[in-house]
This record gives C-alpha cells, sequence and structure tokens, in this order.
C-alpha cells in the first residue's frame, strides 16, 4: 500500500549522509595533530620558570645612601660635630669662662691702673701736703679702693647680664635649627626605609611571579587550546531532503492545461 501510496500522491526521501571533506591540507592537518598532542601532555603541568635575577635589588649608590644614614642617625662624622656644636649653644649658661675673661680683660688692668697710677698720685698728693702717714691719707685710699671695687662690681654684673641674654639670644635663634637637625635623620632614615622596602617588595614579587608561572593553570600553552578544539580537520556532507510528485499531481497539472 504504500509504494502504490506513494505513486499516487508522492514521496518525500529523508536526508542522507554522504561522507566528509578535509578542510586542511595535509601539512595543517598533520600540524593540528601535532599541536593537539603536545596540548594534552601540558594540560594539568606547571612550566619551569626562568631561573635568573629579575628585579634590580639594591644599586651601589643606594648602598652608599643607606650607609650615610645610618652614619646620621648613630651620628658619627661632620652630623655628630654638628651636633655637638647645638648641644653646647643649648646648654646652660657657664659664668665661668665669663668671670674668666672679664678677669683677664676688666679687672686685672683696673687693678694695675689703680695700684700703679691713682694709689701713686694720692699718696704724693698728701706726702706734698706733710700728711702721708695722716687718717685723711688713709682714708681717701680707702675710698678710692671702695671706688674701684664698686667699678668693678658693676663691669661685672654688666658682662655677666650682657654674657646671658647673649647666651639666651643663641640658644633661641639655634633651637629652630636643632630641630630640623633633629628631624633631619629621622626623614632621611624614613625615605630610606621605604626605598629599602619597595626593593625588598620587588624581590618578594619576582619569587612570587616566578611561582605563579609555574603553576599548571598559568600554562602558557593553555591559550592555544581554543585554536586546537576549535578546529575542525574535515566537514561532513549531508544531502538535504527530496520530494517526488505522484501520478494524481502529474494528472491535475495535465488537467489544468485545457481548462
Amino acid at each position: 500500500m504504500g509504494d502504490f501510496g506513494d505513486f499516487l500522491f508522492g514521496a518525500t526521501d529523508d536526508a542522507k549522509y554522504l561522507g566528509n571533506v578535509d578542510t586542511l591540507l595535509p601539512v595543517q592537518k598533520s600540524n593540528l595533530i601535532n599541536l593537539n598532542q603536545l596540548l594534552a601532555g601540558q594540560l594539568g603541568q606547571g612550566v619551569e620558570s626562568y631561573g635568573g635575577q629579575i628585579s634590580a635589588g639594591v644599586s651601589p649608590l643606594q648602598q652608599q645612601g643607606f650607609d650615610l644614614v645610618n652614619q646620621l642617625i648613630q651620628g658619627e662624622g661632620a652630623y655628630g660635630q654638628g651636633q655637638n656644636a647645638l648641644s653646647a649653644l643649648l646648654g646652660d649658661f657657664d659664668e665661668t669662662g665669663v668671670r674668666e675673661a672679664w678677669e683677664a680683660s676688666v679687672k686685672d688692668p683696673m687693678i694695675q691702673n689703680w695700684q700703679d697710677e691713682i694709689l701713686p698720685e694720692i699718696q704724693e698728693h698728701y706726702i706734698a701736703a706733710n700728711a702721708g702717714s695722716s687718717g685723711a691719707a688713709t682714708r681717701a685710699i680707702t675710698d678710692s679702693g671702695q671706688d674701684l671695687a664698686v667699678d668693678l662690681a658693676s663691669s661685672l654684673s654688666e658682662s655677666m647680664y650682657s654674657a646671658e641674654q647673649s647666651h639666651l639670644d643663641r640658644q633661641a635663634s639655634s633651637l629652630p635649627l636643632a630641630l630640623d637637625y633633629a628631624q633631619a635623620p629621622i626623614d632621611l632614615a624614613m625615605t630610606a626605609g621605604q626605598t629599602q622596602r619597595d626593593i625588598s617588595g620587588e624581590q618578594l614579587l619576582e619569587e612570587y611571579q616566578k611561582w605563579a608561572y609555574e603553576q599548571p593553570y598559568n600554562n602558557p600553552w593553555l591559550s592555544y587550546l581554543n585554536l586546537g578544539l576549535n578546529t575542525s580537520a574535515f566537514e561532513p556532507i549531508v544531502q538535504g531532503t527530496s520530494y517526488q510528485p505522484g501520478a494524481l499531481n502529474s494528472l491535475t497539472n495535465l488537467i489544468s492545461l485545457f481548462t
């Protein structure tokens, strides 16, 4: 019945697989096979990283800078001499040196002048008046000595006050410099320390990069997987569906010619 029905009404043939046709040249197919074999051996495998040095590390000039900073922190060299000078300027007022200088420049010359000039004049004056050993001569010498003592005390007081005020002025003007001096090694140490930290960070990153490169998931051959897996070496040939008209269709078409 099926064959008779197909004869009358027509029949539809299903699609048919006829075979494959190559999409690659022989040399391309060979290269694709080799590539997939290579990739199959690399899956789940790490690679050996570069074993040499990547980061530059500390340069000779940087090392010299670190050494200088270390010397400054420890107060060595010219910096240490400057610290000592500032310490002296900021120290307590010492009147010993001022007194010694005053005695040498003021007291001793004044006493010497009194002994050599003033005292002989007083003695000559009263001797000429035949009163060299009188009470008046003694009082005159005593008064002159008291005047000398007052003058010396006044001079010493002025010298001490002036020297102390000068010392206080030097302290006031030296204080900002001392603060800068104290801050300088801290700033240098922080800068040098940050530089050292950066260098250490580069070296740590170098070790991490080498480790990460050796991990299976970072295998550089994995980037060729798409090429190997998505390349087709052949394409199937398929004949599509077809329809064979039946006798009734042919008769209908013939009748339509006469109507």
